[in-house]
């Protein structure tokens, strides 16, 4: 046998070509053995060129090696590279550089002039960052598709390992930081390297990279929480479904231009797809499109086009893209939800109550006014209160009810308070100087005694947190008709108390005798009932949701929120530096 060179895509090989086969072989008694063996041979070689675009590229030898290693090595030992601009520099540097001394600076993205499949995964899942809630120009993806297309038409080997250097740098960064925000949301710069997870990034990259399997790992460092879960997939569907443009349509009040408003609201509608073309002229499918609308946006659904509806139909879709993707970055932020709980959304003015990640009952709620905002807080309801006494938080005391005394002496008599010291004695309302008393003097408590015109009502539910604030009925059940229901001072009032404390009365308290709610109210009773199973209460602000449908659920930003943390979110030039 004999060989000559021949060149296969860039890499040299030995062909080799079987002379004739001697006469007195194929003879032998050993012709078929003959035969067989070198139609494996054969088999394999041909097998092995085949597989060249297709098989692992990590397993095959790198010829640059030497040049490879002191490029990396060079470029990461002053925390540079030639490639970035003041624009585009690294964001994990000090990761980089542990990951790629741990390997002894070898190249862990290409292999000779190619990228590994981990690589094109990897740029693939860059490229697709919008899905996730993230802004691939974090990630360097211009940068990184640019040197992508110059590594597949660049011939020269001196220009392809400078151009493999910038690759390896860019691509271990960007995904570095990509993993980062996936896990941890959108944090600053300083505080990248200071925790276990951050540590132990490069080591779970690298063994992704070599498993074949990293835009798999990537991901799977993504919360696990179904709202999590549900939310972004919603997005990724949103995103097929739309193009994302600054288009704003002000529509009109309808008492002035009924035409104009209900044909700007039908191209809203059809354009975010509640209503088909071929439906706009029917004016009964508008109106179930809006009621459509309005069920999605945490709004009455009465088809009527009134001032939350239209200001709702008025975001544009690239507003909708980032709410979606803030609401993504605050679930990163924040912990798990394990196990049976309690759920408040805020800016949806619901209280879920949650078992195995299934929504078994939804309450309405009223939560706190602007200027008196109910916290977010975890902790866990313990007690029941029926027929409770309401004692006054001092805020309220002296800007609200001080100032009503004053100018009405039976204010409190005729709301069913008393007055009490420091040490809880009650004190004569007559023999108080209420002209007098201003901040600096007031020593008194205002407590209101039990019963229907109690701020509580008939229920309290507490849990323990530092502001002071809990779950309650309350008197003014108008509140509960309104699409906008922020307006109490803090605490989360809720509709049905009386269905929700039986619930927690039968599924929280063991085996031990449960109290008659229903008795206990009726008879007007105060009693404290205390939960020997106490439950989860998680109250949280999101201004987007999604169910396991991958239907989006907007809701009004009452808080005023929003704004300051999208800015903040995609001004990706600051968290740069």
């Amino acid at each position: 046998m004999k060989s000559s060179v021949i060149n296969y895509n860039n890499f040299t090989f030995a062909q080799i070509r079987p002379l004739e086969t001697p006469s007195y072989i194929l003879k032998s008694p050993w012709k078929h053995l003959f035969i067989s063996i070198s139609l494996l041979v054969m088999f394999f070689l041909a097998t092995s060129y085949v597989s060249e675009e297709n098989a692992t590229l990590d397993l095959r030898e790198e010829f640059y090696s030497f040049q490879m290693h002191n490029g990396l090595s060079s470029a990461l030992g002053i925390n540079s590279c030639s490639l970035f601009t003041e624009e585009s520099s690294f964001n994990a540097s000090h990761l980089i550089y542990k990951m790629y001394q741990k390997v002894g600076f070898k190249p862990i993205w290409t292999i000779n002039h190619r990228l590994n499949s981990s690589a094109i995964e990897v740029i693939d899942l860059i490229n697709k960052a919008e899905y996730y809630g993230l802004d691939k120009r974090f990630y360097h993806a211009e940068e990184i598709n640019r040197l992508y297309n110059h590594i597949l038409n660049t011939r020269n080997s001196d220009s392809l390992l400078m151009l493999r250097q910038d690759m390896e740098l860019l691509l271990t960064d960007a995904s570095l930081y990509f993993m980062i925000h996936l896990h941890s949301g959108i944090i600053p710069m300083d505080s990248l390297f200071n925790d276990n997870f951050t540590s132990a990034l490069t080591d779970y990259l690298y063994k992704s990279i070599r498993h074949q399997n990293a835009s798999v790992k990537i991901l799977a460092l993504q919360p696990k929480n179904l709202q999590y879960r549900n939310l972004q997939k919603a997005l990724e569907k949103f995103l097929k479904s739309n193009t994302l443009d600054d288009e704003i349509f002000e529509i009109p009040d309808p008492d002035n231009d009924p035409v104009m408003s209900y044909n700007m609201a039908g191209t809203v509608l059809t354009r975010l797809g509640y209503l088909t073309a071929s439906d706009r002229a029917n004016d009964s499918s508008i109106v179930n499109a809006i009621k459509e609308f309005q069920r999605y946006h945490g709004l009455a659904t009465d088809g009527v086009l009134n001032k939350n509806t239209r200001k709702a139909m008025s975001m544009s879709t690239r507003e909708r893209f980032m709410k979606i993707a803030l609401n993504l970055d605050r679930l990163r932020k924040d912990i798990e939800y394990p196990g049976k709980r309690v759920f408040v959304n805020i800016p949806s003015y619901q209280l879920r109550v949650i078992e195995a990640d299934q929504v078994k009952r939804i309450f309405n709620v009223v939560v706190g006014r602007p200027y008196t905002p109910t916290p977010e807080i975890s902790s866990k309801i313990e007690k029941i209160t029926t027929a409770p006494r309401w004692n006054v938080p001092k805020s309220i005391t002296m800007n609200e009810m001080l100032p009503k005394v004053k100018k009405d002496s039976t204010y409190l008599t005729r709301n069913n308070f008393k007055v009490v010291d420091k040490q809880l004695n009650e004190v004569n309302i007559n023999a108080i100087g209420w002209k007098e008393m201003n901040r600096d003097n007031f020593d008194y408590y205002f407590v209101q005694n039990s019963g229907n015109s109690n701020a509580l009502g008939l229920l309290k539910f507490s849990f323990n947190n530092p502001y002071r604030i809990y779950l309650h009925d309350t008197p003014s059940k108008r509140y509960f008709k309104n699409d906008i229901r922020a307006y109490s001072h803090g605490c989360v009032r809720l509709q049905d108390p009386d269905q929700f404390a039986s619930y927690l009365v039968e599924n929280n308290m063991g085996t031990e005798k449960k109290p008659d709610i229903s008795n206990l109210l009726a008879r007007r009773i105060h009693k404290e009932i205390i939960l020997s199973e106490p439950l989860d209460i998680h109250i949280r602000y999101f201004t987007c949701e999604a169910d396991e449908n991958q239907n989006l659920y907007f809701y009004k930003d009452i808080y005023n929120r929003d704004e300051a943390s999208i800015e903040a979110l995609f001004d990706w030039k600051s968290h740069l530096n």
